[in-house]
């Protein structure tokens, strides 16, 4: 795990079974570990760490788009007892709403919850002087990859 928006699973079964892959959490951006940490930055990796531990069952959903610009996978994630990982680093306030199209199936859902976050000071929106976006959005390949 790199940050509070990247897991890396290994699939059960199919082609790729048991290989490392890296999955992009679909509709978020969380602060960023590297170069130095930002801020809310471990504290958003340490909750998804706890929402999806290293071996754990997760069930990943794609959108339209399966892939970003670095080959990772873009997913929306749910524990193994059907818990939203998206929508939950969302709604405790560790990462900003993003939307990028076309993988867009959650996203008035998504930023309902980051406003809920916002209004309640959860998370980075109580304890970062500054709170925004951490990085400019990520922009869409011109040929997306599926």
């Amino acid at each position: 795990m790199t940050d509070g928006d990247t897991l890396v699973v290994s699939p059960l079964e199919g082609r790729r079974r048991g290989r490392e892959q890296r999955v992009r959490l679909i509709g978020l951006d969380a602060p960023e570990n590297l170069p130095r940490p930002r801020c809310w930055a471990r504290e958003s990796t340490s909750a998804l760490l706890r929402l999806a531990p290293r071996g754990s069952t997760v069930t990943l959903a794609f959108d339209r788009r399966r892939f970003d610009d670095h080959r990772r996978q873009l997913r929306y994630v749910w524990t193994a007892s059907g818990e939203f990982v998206n929508a939950r680093q969302l709604a405790e306030g560790n990462a900003f709403a993003l939307r990028v199209r076309p993988n867009v199936a959650h996203a008035e859902e998504f930023a309902r919850l980051e406003r809920r976050a916002r209004a309640a000071r959860k998370g980075l929106w109580g304890s970062c002087p500054d709170p925004g976006p951490p990085s400019p959005a990520p922009r869409p390949s011109a040929t997306p990859r599926s």
